[in-house]
C-alpha cells in the first residue's frame, strides 16, 4: 500500500518500498554473475542494469586475474596455462609454479638410461622406470640383424629399396630388395608409386596398354 508522503532513499520509499524507474535515482553497483558477465546492480532494490563481459586483468605474481569492472577473481587456470611461472625441482623432474604452488610433470626433464637384463630406462634424475622407452645398444650383424649388448635381444636390420612396382586390380604391387643380403618382400601400395622415375615410366606403360585396348575395342 502506498503512503501519502513518501520518504526516498534514492529510487526506493523507505516506507511503503514504492520504487522509482529512473535509472538516475538508482545506486548501481557491478557484480558477477557468471563466469562470463557481470552486471549493474541497485544495492537500494535490487533493480539491473547494463550486462557487460568481464574484463580481466593479470594480478601481479599471481596466478589469478581480476575483473576491473566488478573485482571478481578468475584462478581456475589448467597446468598448462602460460600463466603459471614454472622452475624445476631441484632433484625431480617436475616443474613447480612459484605464483600458486601446481606441480607439472615435464618429460623433457627426464635422463634416461638403459637397464639390463630387459633395456627398461630408467632416469638418473627422479628415479623413475618406465617399460616403454628402451635403450637397446645395437650390434650389427652379417646376416642382416642386429643384436642388443645389453639385453641380447635379435631383430631383423634389412636396408629396403624398391625395385619395381606393377598395377594389380584395386591397386598397385611394390617389390623391394635389401641391398644388403638380396632378401625380397612385396607391398600393396594401393596407388602409383610414382617418386622414383622407374615406377613412373611402368605406370605411363600400362596407361598407354588400356588406351590402346580401348581404341581397338571400339565404342560400345
Amino acid at each position: 500500500m502506498s503512503c501519502l508522503f513518501h520518504k526516498w532513499d534514492r529510487c526506493k520509499c523507505i516506507k511503503c518500498g514504492k520504487i522509482k524507474s529512473k535509472s538516475e535515482l538508482h545506486y548501481f553497483e557491478v557484480v558477477k554473475v557468471d563466469d562470463v558477465y557481470c552486471v549493474e546492480k541497485c544495492k537500494v532494490c535490487g533493480a539491473s542494469g547494463n550486462k557487460y563481459y568481464h574484463n580481466y586483468e593479470r594480478v601481479p605474481n599471481k596466478c589469478q586475474n581480476i575483473c576491473v569492472r566488478c573485482g571478481s577473481i578468475s584462478d581456475n587456470f589448467p597446468p598448462e596455462s602460460s600463466i603459471h611461472n614454472y622452475q624445476k625441482i631441484p632433484g625431480k623432474c617436475d616443474e613447480k609454479c612459484t605464483f600458486c604452488g601446481i606441480i607439472k610433470k615435464e618429460k623433457k626433464h627426464h635422463q634416461w638410461i638403459g637397464l639390463s637384463p630387459d633395456c627398461r630406462s630408467k632416469c638418473v634424475v627422479c628415479g623413475i622406470i618406465d617399460k616403454q622407452i628402451l635403450t637397446h645398444q645395437w650390434l650389427e650383424l652379417p646376416d642382416c640383424t642386429k643384436k642388443c649388448n645389453v639385453c641380447g635381444c635379435v631383430h631383423w636390420n634389412h636396408d629396403y629399396e624398391r625395385i619395381s612396382s606393377s598395377e594389380v586390380q584395386g591397386g598397385w604391387i611394390s617389390n623391394y630388395r635389401c641391398t644388403k643380403c638380396g632378401h625380397e618382400y612385396k607391398e600393396d601400395t594401393g596407388s602409383c608409386p610414382d617418386s622414383q622415375e622407374g615406377d613412373i615410366a611402368m605406370y605411363e606403360k600400362s596407361k598407354i596398354a588400356r588406351l590402346k585396348a580401348l581404341i581397338e575395342r571400339g565404342p560400345s
